[in-house]
This record gives C-alpha cells, sequence and structure tokens, in this order.
C-alpha cells in the first residue's frame, strides 16, 4: 500500500510510528523547512505488512532557475541535516525494488527531474543506496553518493565523565579551562534564560559569517 501525506503532520507521525528515525524526518522539521521558503514537505510510504519504506522529502520548483522559466518541472531535496529513506521490518530486496518503483512513480507523476538527499550517519541508511535499482532503463546503480564532512555525534544516556572520556584530550584541556575561569552550564527546564541564549547564539553566527538561513529568535526556538 502506498501513501503520500502532505500537509498532514498527524498523518505523518502515525505513518513513522515504527520507523527507526531522527528529529529530521519528522513532520514538524519538514513544516519549518517549508515556512522558510525551502519547499513544499511530501512522505511517501509504501507498506507491506510489518514492514516499510518512507522517504520523506521537500519539493521544490525549478522554474526561476537560469534557462528553466516556464517549465513546470520539479526537484526533490531533503531539510537541512541528516534525513534520506527509512525502511522497518524485513524488507528483502523485492520489496525494495517494488518500494522504490513505486516512488518513482509518484515522482514522475509531480514531475521530477532530479533528487537529491543527505543521510543519516547514525541510522546508516547510505547504504540504501547499494538496494535501490536503477530507474527505468538507465544502467547502473539509482543514484552517486558524495561523501560529505565528518560528524560528532554524542551517547546522551552516557554520564558527564564517561561521555568526556570521548573527547580528544585537546578539548579535555580547553572545557577545564573554561570551568576554571568561570562558565557554568545549567538546564533551563523553564526557559527563563531563552533571550539569553539567541542573543549568544545570534552572537556566534555573526562571528562566523553565516548565512541568513542560520538565525533565528525566539519564537523558533
Amino acid at each position: 500500500m502506498l501513501e503520500l501525506i502532505h500537509s498532514d503532520p498527524l498523518a505523518w507521525e502515525t505513518q513513522l510510528r515504527l520507523a527507526p528515525r531522527d528529529i529530521y524526518h519528522t513532520a514538524g522539521f519538514h513544516e519549518y523547512a517549508r515556512g522558510s521558503g525551502e519547499g513544499e514537505p511530501y512522505l511517501i510510504v509504501v507498506r507491506n505488512g510489518t514492514r516499510g519504506f518512507a522517504w520523506p522529502y521537500l519539493l521544490r520548483r525549478v522554474d526561476q532557475v537560469e534557462g528553466l522559466a516556464g517549465t513546470d518541472a520539479t526537484d526533490v531535496t531533503s531539510v537541512y541535516g541528516y534525513p534520506g529513506p527509512l525502511t522497518w521490518g524485513k524488507t528483502d530486496p523485492g520489496f525494495i525494488e517494488a518500494a522504490w518503483d513505486a516512488v518513482l512513480e509518484v515522482w514522475r507523476g509531480q514531475q521530477v527531474i532530479a533528487a537529491f538527499t543527505r543521510f543519516n550517519p547514525v541510522l546508516e541508511n547510505a547504504a540504501l543506496l547499494e538496494r535501490l535499482p536503477a530507474p527505468g532503463r538507465v544502467a547502473g546503480p539509482a543514484s552517486a553518493g558524495h561523501a560529505g564532512t565528518p560528524t560528532v555525534s554524542l551517547d546522551c544516556t552516557l554520564s558527564d565523565a564517561d561521555a568526556a572520556e570521548g573527547f580528544s584530550r585537546v578539548l579535555r584541556q580547553e572545557i577545564a579551562a573554561a570551568r576554571r575561569a568561570g562558565l557554568e552550564t545549567s538546564h533551563d527546564t523553564a526557559w527563563t534564560t531563552l533571550d539569553e541564549f539567541v542573543r549568544l547564539y545570534r552572537e556566534t553566527m555573526e562571528r562566523s559569517g553565516a548565512p541568513a538561513g542560520y538565525y533565528l529568535d525566539a519564537a523558533d526556538v
């Protein structure tokens, strides 16, 4: 069974309830991207019993690209972060191939000419690339993957002391020096220091020369 979800956050979250996923796959994250002008959020879900294949994405018109004025063509991209396709259950090659064909059929109907996504290094869903057959009569793999910049993940179930064991020696020294200089951290469950957090965040973005899309205000948090 195929479901194409658009502008229905409850249905979106319901469909992904069985999927190992990250915040970047949620309806809320995609709705925020739409509000930022990044595209229209869609979720394709193909299910067969207890197994499933899902691809959350943003659909963009390409008529503002030089030379493409007046076209109805679109492209597929991903939200900022680490989303990518999801699977759950026992997904044998036959199911993956059928699900991929269903995704391509939806995209053809949306006049998609290219699809781009970032993958999730924790979920390791980039491995799905090797399982996707080439679309139509195109020879070779379905798509090409490109290694990005290194990422850092931290196991939040660890104690502070155990987590620090995984830090580099230089980082541990820098943290210790900052503590000696008076740096303190606290968990502000009441959000009483939200404005201060936003101020510090904006100052950091300004020092870094970050693009406008990286900025936020209290309403965005």
